[in-house]
């Protein structure tokens, strides 16, 4: 088997996105990251994370949203999405699916999961949400209309303390208001969106196996809660 291949997925009849799958053996779980927005799934953070993680026995994939006209991105957006969800659960169906992503990437995964399918639904177990963003960048205390009440998926959190677009004390608050719902938080501190500590975009290395351990365990759970 392959460590990683390159798939073409249709999203459109004329339309086409592309994602990397990372492979291992005896993995137990898939995790489909989506990326940021302005970024794609190859760069040097997306690519960091997602060794790290299938380094842990998890499947990962990671995709590219299509570029399009900005008033069709919402709707494309979460077409892409659909369009890449479909595609995996018919890979080996019985590995139970994760999705989620990088901030812009993992508020489309909260928009698609408000609207699984039954199939989808059934397919999916919960979210993996890296630095989201809850408002417009130091817009504190905005919040942008989020999904999450109607979400009944187990979701991890994984936050800066300093994040200028949700910081951790924000995502704190944001708790209260959803305490009946099966939240994770891990919350960074002294780190920034991009999990950083010295001002920087680069995932430290450090950080990085750390929030791949992070999303395992929060994985292994859902599955086992003796794990925990």
């Amino acid at each position: 088997m392959k460590r990683s291949e390159i798939v073409g997925i249709p999203v459109t009849a004329a339309t086409r996105t592309r994602a990397t799958r990372r492979c291992c053996r005896g993995a137990h779980a898939r995790l489909i990251l989506a990326p940021g927005a302005g970024t794609s799934r190859a760069s040097r953070w997306m690519r960091a994370l997602a060794g790290a993680v299938a380094r842990q026995n998890i499947e990962v994939w990671t995709f590219d949203f299509l570029r399009v006209e900005r008033r069709h991105n919402r709707q494309i957006r979460k077409a892409t999405w659909q369009a890449v969800l479909r595609h995996v659960r018919e890979v080996e169906p019985d590995l139970p699916i994760y999705i989620g992503g990088k901030s812009r990437g993992g508020h489309v995964a909260t928009e698609v999961a408000a609207e699984f399918s039954q199939e989808d639904g059934g397919a999916v177990k919960g979210l993996v949400l890296l630095t989201y963003p809850f408002h417009a960048r130091e817009k504190y205390g905005e919040y942008r209309k989020d999904h999450f009440g109607e979400i009944d998926k187990p979701i991890l959190f994984v936050q800066g303390a300093l994040d200028a677009w949700g910081r951790g004390c924000e995502l704190v608050e944001r708790r209260k208001h959803y305490a009946d719902k099966p939240w994770v938080l891990r919350i960074l501190p002294d780190a920034n969106h991009w999990l950083a500590v010295d001002g920087s975009k680069e995932l430290p290395p450090e950080t990085c196996e750390n929030v791949a351990g992070t999303v395992a365990n929060f994985i292994c759970v859902q599955h086992d809660p003796a794990v925990a």
